[in-house]
């Protein structure tokens, strides 16, 4: 996924970098929200989804966990 930092690297080549070492095809999903929703959805109840990347990339995953907090438990 991608933060729309000028500095970030772009998500399609990270595939291609990644490709190399992980046996499955890596997903690019360009919309963070969008991201974070595939993950949750193909996870299992006692899977773990590791976000990994930059701080921009941690905080506005962090943002949106906290929204959809907010929005599904107050």
């Amino acid at each position: 996924t991608r933060t729309n930092n000028p500095r970030e690297a772009e998500p399609r080549q990270l595939s291609i970098i990644a490709k190399r070492s992980y046996p499955k095809e890596p997903m690019v999903i360009e919309n963070i929200d969008d991201a974070l929703r595939e993950a949750k959805e193909i996870a299992n109840k006692d899977d773990l989804i590791c976000i990994t990347g930059s701080f921009y990339l941690a905080a506005r995953v962090k943002e949106t966990l906290k929204q959809s907090f907010y929005k599904y438990h107050i």
